[in-house]
Order: structure tokens, then C-alpha cells, then sequence
């Protein structure tokens, strides 16, 4: 890897010299006669490496060094200087402004040995102690490189459950896991990676050919996002992505495309998907963001929440048995906001506990209502996002259902706690204590998602769980995919062998209904029936039904 070296003299034949010493090394030179001049060139372009004489007008080696150190410390310095001013050297160093210094005249085999080290030590301050991999500096230094050959995809992806995984993790255990993100970036892009990055809070960049297309990205958050083992750990990684044509915009320089890259990775979070693009308008949806993310914090207050609840049906008598609470989020400016909006966002800026507490009040009193009306026998699910099975999340929630367990034991056993089949991979030992201490309370706990992979056998019997919710992925196929019949008939009949209520969830046509009745499913959730119901909604048609109408 070339490092990049600033000579500063103001006599011209000094840079010449340590130019034709270093001739052979690979290196690529900068040359300033003056301090200011050095400084231009430090604020224009990377530097890897500085070499300044010791005497120079104006001000002294040592002095230019020591702002050097300041304003640009990942910068390596050396100094070259006689032997009348070898203590002034020594002060340098000893204050730490200069790394080493070279004696004139030197040697050019002890030049070429300093200089290396030099190079080797700005190299290792560019890569990243626990994934091994380039650092966001030197990613856009090589990147600067790379544009002037030939045109790039800027890619930035996003990890978002990293500084949990890290805290699961030790240290050789984390650049374990960053070389499987390596191999998976690798697995799923091969040839077309140029560049590969960390950035900062999760972020990592790629640099791609620029003629691949979306499948290729979307492939890299699929490969990224599928569960991997670490020495006996389980992970789940959470991915999205944006990325940027160097072409498509006007201000192409490593930066600014970095920056657009992750404009486009704010997008995916607004659109709700694993990836996007830079757009124009790509700002726009930015401000949007950044404005509800200012508004869901007064959203609870302003009683902008409501819940619909989704009926589950017996597959038996195909009669309303239950139903699960979904949160809906009624803006008075734009309108409804899905979930997959602003529950990343809640749980990126801590409301989410808030928002958790606010669902499981509003489904007890859902519950209340049902036993008013004569029809206490329905059971109620709520979900608990990833954050809310941190371990500083758990409180809050166990908090509000101890309280309610005091209060109303009577419906307790009415509720029913969905936990998603990706989070239990990461669920720690107080979270997990944590489901316990529900379960305990009367409350049932399902497992929803499931059959997605994510999870082991060991951790089903690990967890207290009493009901299977097969994802809606195994579902959508089962009519022209004889496979995804032949695994959703095992994975049906291993959750009764382990005593577990079944719910088929998506479930769309007849011929879907039809299937998960043969293979015993216990109840069905899905469109072939209902869509999510608003509350006064939901009573009606149970009304309809229990008075025989329906």
C-alpha cells in the first residue's frame, strides 16, 4: 500500500535527495519549501508521513511538527537535523511532536528504515483494532485514488445491533466476526469489491465496480443478515444499506459521496427497505426523517398512537380466537407511519420503552373491555421489539405487567407475548430471565417469525416458550413449492411433539387456509380471513360472529 509523503525544505535540493533515495520504496511525494505552504497541501490532501528540516525560516522543525501533531495527529513526523541541534530533537520527541529523526547527512539505507516504520505505523493507525479493516481516512484516501482511474459504487451499510453483539463478544472473538463480514462481503460481491472499510457507530463502506446492479447490494444485506456462529455464539446482524454513483452526482469526491451514501442509507430506513440509492430528492426524505423522529417524541403525549388488532382464527371451527395488537402512528401532517418506520427510530432515540409500556396498557384495557362485553375467553399478543430484550430494556415492560398482574390477575392469562425468532439470537441470560418471570405471571410467550433459520433446537428448549408462530415466508410458496410444503409440515409437527400451539401467520388464499388445516395448525392469521381491524371494528365482527351472523 503506497503511502503518501510530505518533504518540507526550503532548500530545493533536500526533497530531491530523499526523492532519489526512496526512489525504489513506492512512495508518492508532496514537496513545500515553508510551513504555510505544508499546511496547504495537509488541508488539500491525506498524508501519511511528514519530513521536515529542523531549520527553516520563520519557524523551526520542531515547532512546524508540534502544530502538525495538533491539527493532523494520525500524521507520522519525522525530522532531519545536524548535530548542533540534537537536543531540540530530543525536547521534540520527548513531547511526542516527532516520531524519529534522521541524522544529516544519513545514510540511505538508514533513510529507507526509518521512513518504513514510518509508513508502517501511519498504515496501522488507519485500520481498525477490532475488525482489522481500513479505517474511514485511509478508505477515502485510497478512494481518491481509485476515482481518478475509473468511476465506483459507493456503498455504506449499516449494522445495527453491533454494539450489542460487541458486548457479547471478546476481542478475538469480535475480529472473529469482522472477517466473517469480510467473507461475506466477499461471498456475495466477489470480483466487483475494490475498497472494504469500517467508518463508525456500525458503518462500514464498500467500494464497488460501478456496473453492478441492485441485486447485488440486496444480496450483500441478505448474506450479511442470515444468522452465524461465533464460537458457540449465536448472532444475527441487523443490515441495511445506501450507496451512491460516483457519476450520478455532481460533487464526487470521497466525502461527499460518502455522505450521500449514507443520505440513501437514512432512505432505506424510511422506505422500509434493506437498501437504497441516492436520489435527488434523496434530502428531502432526510428532513422528513429527521422530522418525525422530532415528532414521535411528543407523539405518546399528543395521543397520536392507536392500535389495531389482527384476529387469529380456530383452524378447527375457523371462529375468532384471538388476535394480536399491532401499533399504528396517526401523524397530523403526513398522515399514517408504518411500523417499520418509526420503531427503528424509537429504538435508535430510547423511546421505544415508552412506546412498549403505552402497547401493553392499551391491550390490557382491550382485554378489560372483552371481559365487560362477556367475551374474556380472547386472548390479546402484544410484540416486544429487540431493544426491549437489552439488558436494560427488560424493566419497564416486567415493570407494567407485575403491576397488572397484581391488579387483574384474572387476565393474564389472556395475554400473550410475541418475541421475534431474530431477537432471541441475541437474548441475553437476564432477558431470558426476564420471559421467564412473564411466563410466571400467567403470561403465554410465543415465538414469532419462526422457521426463518435464525434459531436452534437448543435455544426452543432453552426458552419458555408456548406457542410457534410459522413466518409468513414459509407460507406464500407452499402452493408451488413442494419443498417449502415438505418443511413446513416438519417444522408443524416438531412444535406439537414439543407440546407448542401453532399459528400460521400470512396466510393468504384458500388453498393456504387448506394446507395449514391439514397439517394441524392450531390458528390461522392471514388475509384469507382478516387484515388488521380497527378496535371498534374488531368488536363488531366478534360480535357478529358469537351472535351467530358471521
Amino acid at each position: 500500500m503506497s503511502s503518501n509523503l510530505l518533504l518540507v525544505d526550503d532548500e530545493p535540493n533536500v526533497p530531491r535527495a530523499i526523492r532519489r533515495a526512496l526512489r525504489s520504496e513506492g512512495y508518492k511525494f508532496l514537496i513545500a519549501n515553508s510551513a504555510a505552504e505544508a499546511f496547504d497541501l495537509l488541508r488539500a490532501t491525506p498524508v501519511d508521513v511528514v519530513i521536515s528540516d529542523h531549520r527553516m525560516p520563520g519557524v523551526t522543525g520542531s515547532e512546524f511538527l508540534s502544530e502538525v501533531n495538533n491539527r493532523y495527529p494520525d500524521t507520522v513526523r519525522l525530522m532531519l537535523s545536524g548535530q548542533a541541534d540534537i537536543e531540540a530533537v530530543i525536547d521534540a520527541i520527548n513531547e511526542g511532536s516527532i516520531f524519529k529523526f534522521v541524522a544529516k547527512p544519513w545514510k540511505n539505507d538508514q533513510l529507507k528504515q526509518v521512513v518504513r516504520e514510518a509508513s508502517n505505523r501511519a498504515q496501522a493507525q488507519q485500520v481498525d483494532e477490532h475488525t482489522g479493516w481500513q479505517t474511514h481516512k485511509l478508505f477515502k484516501t485510497r478512494l481518491s485514488a481509485l476515482l481518478e482511474d475509473q468511476p465506483a459504487r459507493i456503498v455504506v451499510g449499516e449494522i445495527r445491533n453491533l454494539a450489542t453483539a460487541w458486548a457479547l463478544l471478546s476481542k478475538d472473538q469480535r475480529r472473529a466476526l469482522a472477517d466473517k463480514i469480510a467473507q461475506r462481503c466477499a461471498a456475495a460481491l466477489g470480483e466487483p469489491v475494490i475498497e472494504l472499510a469500517s467508518l463508525d457507530r456500525g458503518l462500514f463502506a464498500l467500494a464497488l465496480d460501478i456496473s453492478e446492479g441492485d441485486d447485488l447490494i440486496n444480496g450483500l444485506v441478505e448474506r450479511l443478515s442470515a444468522p452465524m456462529v461465533i464460537d458457540d455464539q449465536a448472532l444475527r446482524l441487523h443490515i441495511a444499506a445506501g450507496y451512491v454513483d460516483s457519476t450520478a452526482v455532481g460533487d464526487s469526491t470521497p466525502g461527499a459521496l460518502i455522505r450521500k451514501a449514507i443520505v440513501a442509507l437514512t432512505n432505506a430506513d424510511i422506505e422500509g427497505t434493506g437498501y437504497a440509492g441516492y436520489r435527488p430528492n434523496s434530502m428531502t426524505s432526510l428532513k422528513l426523517r429527521q422530522s418525525l423522529e422530532h415528532d414521535l417524541s411528543s407523539a405518546l403525549a399528543r395521543s397520536q398512537f392507536f392500535l389495531q388488532l389482527q384476529p387469529q382464527v380456530d383452524s378447527g371451527n375457523l371462529r375468532i380466537r384471538s388476535a394480536e395488537a399491532l401499533i399504528r402512528w396517526q401523524h397530523p401532517v403526513h398522515g399514517l407511519i408504518s411500523p417499520a418506520q418509526f420503531i427503528d427510530m424509537a429504538e435508535r432515540n430510547g423511546f421505544i420503552n415508552d412506546i412498549g409500556v403505552w402497547v401493553i396498557c392499551s391491550t390490557m384495557q382491550q382485554l378489560e373491555t372483552l371481559a365487560e362485553l362477556g367475551m374474556g375467553d380472547v386472548r390479546l399478543s402484544f410484540n416486544l421489539s429487540p431493544r426491549q430484550l437489552t439488558d436494560g430494556g427488560t424493566a419497564s415492560w416486567l415493570t407494567v405487567l407485575r403491576q397488572y398482574a397484581i391488579e387483574e390477575p384474572e387476565l393474564m392469562n389472556q395475554l400473550e407475548l410475541e418475541v421475534t425468532e431474530s431477537t432471541v439470537m441475541d437474548c441475553s441470560e437476564s432477558a431470558t430471565r426476564a420471559l421467564e418471570e412473564a411466563k410466571e405471571l400467567g403470561i403465554r410467550i410465543a415465538l414469532d417469525d419462526f422457521g426463518t433459520g435464525h434459531s436452534s433446537l437448543a435455544q426452543l428448549n432453552a426458552l419458555p416458550l408456548d406457542v410457534l408462530k410459522l413466518d409468513r415466508s414459509l407460507i406464500q410458496d407452499i402452493e408451488i413449492n413442494e419443498r417449502s410444503m415438505t418443511l413446513l409440515k416438519h417444522l408443524a409437527s416438531m412444535a406439537k411433539d414439543l407440546g407448542l400451539e401453532v399459528i400460521a401467520e400470512g396466510v393468504e388464499t384458500q388453498s393456504q387456509v387448506q394446507v395449514c388445516k391439514d397439517l394441524h395448525c392450531d390458528l390461522i392469521q392471514g388475509y384469507a380471513f382478516y387484515k388488521p381491524l380497527d378496535v371498534e371494528d374488531f368488536y363488531r365482527v366478534l360480535r357478529s360472529e358469537r351472535h351467530g351472523q358471521h
